[in-house]
This record gives structure tokens, C-alpha cells and sequence, in this order.
């Protein structure tokens, strides 16, 4: 069962879904969804599989309308996600916004929240 760490109350977007055991042409992805009612600014915000490295900074600007989901590949991301199952962290500086643990992943079937 995947545990998470519940995003701060400030917060309107979390951690939404990960593939990560893919084949060609499916690539891993990591979505983040925006669950307030209003268009979110997430640029400046880091996704990482490692707590003391921001791996990944979405870049300035990036909206996530109302409702709205945003994914990122292993492409844009510039790391692997691992098929075996990891913790996924989406920060601000050194402050986690959200977490994830996923377990280990079938081939083309994500982890999501629900």
C-alpha cells in the first residue's frame, strides 16, 4: 500500500500519479495535479527521488489550471524512475511539498492516488 506525506495546508497540487516500468514507446512519468479551483504557479518547484537533491526544477512560469493535471517523462525529468518502487518528493527549496512511495509496478500500469 503507498503512504504519503499529506501536503501543507497552503498547498492546492500534490503527487498524483507515476508510471514508472515502461516499454517503447510508453515512457515513465511523474503527474501532479492541481485539485484547487483557481490556476497554480508550480515553476521554481523540484522533483527528485533523492530528499537531498533537487533533480528536476519545473521551469519558471509553468501553470496548472483549476482541476488540472501536469506530467513530467523521465525525458524532461533527466532521471529514471525506479520499476521497483521508490519515494518521490515534490519541494520548495528544502521544504517537501509532497511525498510519495510507490511500490514496485507491473509493466504500463501507474500508481495513482484515488
Amino acid at each position: 500500500m503507498p503512504i504519503y506525506k499529506a501536503p501543507t495546508r497552503d498547498a492546492r497540487f500534490l503527487i498524483n500519479e507515476v508510471l514508472a516500468h515502461t516499454d517503447l514507446p510508453q515512457v515513465d512519468y511523474i503527474e501532479i495535479y492541481n485539485y484547487g479551483t483557481a490556476s497554480v504557479n508550480v515553476g521554481g518547484l523540484a522533483l527528485t527521488d533523492d530528499p537531498n537533491t533537487n533533480k528536476f526544477l519545473i521551469p519558471g512560469g509553468t501553470l496548472i489550471g483549476p482541476r488540472s493535471f501536469l506530467a513530467f517523462t523521465e525525458t524532461q525529468l533527466g532521471f529514471a524512475l525506479n520499476n521497483d518502487g521508490e519515494t518521490l518528493f515534490l519541494r520548495t527549496g528544502q521544504r517537501t511539498i509532497d511525498a510519495v512511495k510507490y511500490e514496485g509496478q507491473e509493466n504500463g500500469k501507474p500508481w495513482g492516488r484515488y
